[in-house]
């Protein structure tokens, strides 16, 4: 769904839905809500190309486990790095020009 301005996209999903950051014992860190619109990514995206990127800023993430679980809207919990985790938006974004979509 296109958004209010030109390259832009409306969530599709639920976006008051929060994402949940846990540690490896399950023990809730930190949480944040994703924002409503986000950016239509281009044809230099790859398998992205089309998909409606929208970031979630969570902050207050303690360090140090090196190994953190991710929720979103109470799915199922993915493995992701500190690393991963600790990227900025322009770092995501130029992360997914080269990224595969799971298959």
């Amino acid at each position: 769904m296109e958004g209010s301005t030109p390259g832009s996209c409306l969530r599709t999903a639920a976006s008051e839905q929060e994402t949940v950051i846990y540690d490896e014992d399950g023990n809730r860190l930190a949480s944040g809500r994703a924002e409503r619109e986000g950016e239509r990514l281009g044809p230099e995206f790859g398998e992205y190309a089309g998909d409606c990127m929208i970031m979630t800023r969570i902050d207050n993430i303690p360090g140090g486990h090196g190994t953190y679980w991710s929720e979103w809207g109470g799915g199922d919990r993915n493995e992701v790095g500190e690393d991963q985790l600790r990227m900025t938006y322009d770092e995501h974004r130029e992360w997914f020009k080269t990224a595969e979509k799971a298959k």
